[in-house]
């Protein structure tokens, strides 16, 4: 996994105060760190913080907390592989009125059967879902097509 230090992200946030798309994939982040972005970048639409580790990890959901508090105007967000609970997921849901585009591919600690609404549906132009089933993603597909994805 790459690493920076939180001190370089932070002087990044401040002096890229007009990002409109960031990616902060196979980085270690910390919540903090996210939130200064979110507090440094009040343009922000796009954010990718997707994690490399594809294994099941203990639940923490200090990243969704602090773009819920902070990136209330993201409209795409990809998650995948991360650390995300049922209570962060539904935190993203209320807090990011203006999501579109949801990937939580790999997010194992979120059960779609108890947070996944009529609501969450409807907004959600384009959604992937934690979990894969057989035959989900082939290295023939894009993924646009899979049973995992939610669009309208």
């Amino acid at each position: 996994m790459n690493t920076l230090s939180d001190d370089i992200l932070y002087q990044l946030a401040t002096k890229f105060t007009s990002l409109t798309s960031l990616d902060l994939s196979a980085l270690n982040l910390s919540g903090a760190c996210v939130e200064v972005f979110g507090k440094n970048c009040p343009q922000l639409a796009h954010l990718k913080v997707n994690s490399q580790e594809q294994g099941l990890r203990d639940v923490n959901d200090d990243i969704a907390f602090a773009i819920g508090n902070t990136m209330c105007q993201l409209e795409h967000l990809e998650m995948a592989y991360g650390t995300l609970s049922n209570a962060g997921f539904k935190f993203l849901i209320e807090m990011c009125a203006k999501l579109e585009y949801l990937d939580l591919r790999g997010c194992w600690h979120v059960d779609m059967t108890e947070t996944y609404s009529k609501e969450t549906s409807q907004r959600l132009k384009v959604f992937y879902a934690p979990l894969m089933i057989d035959g989900m993603y082939d290295d023939e597909s894009d993924g646009s097509e899979s049973e995992d994805c939610y669009s309208d």
